[in-house]
């Protein structure tokens, strides 16, 4: 699932050691073996602080393997960034 989500070079690090976006795609990947119809991502902005994250998440959904419905809930002011 990492390789699908472009970040296969992560899966030998530990938590400890990883970046924020990098434990973001790690908790992801988790999520989507599931392979339930809905994803729901709850305020991305505090777990995504070191990258620019709706393009980060944008990119990430794009996926060809990456179906179903994202669904993501922020803050009202940060509402200008999924404007894209």
């Amino acid at each position: 699932m990492l390789d699908q989500l472009g970040h296969a070079d992560i899966a030998s690090l530990r938590d400890p050691d990883m970046t924020p976006a990098q434990r973001f795609v790690t908790k992801l990947a988790r999520a989507l073996i599931l392979k339930r119809p809905r994803l729901v991502i709850d305020r991305p902005g505090a777990m995504l602080y070191d990258v620019p994250y709706p393009a980060f998440i944008r990119q990430l959904a794009s996926q060809a393997e990456m179906t179903g419905t994202w669904e993501i809930y922020d803050f009202s002011w940060n509402q200008a960034l999924y404007k894209e």
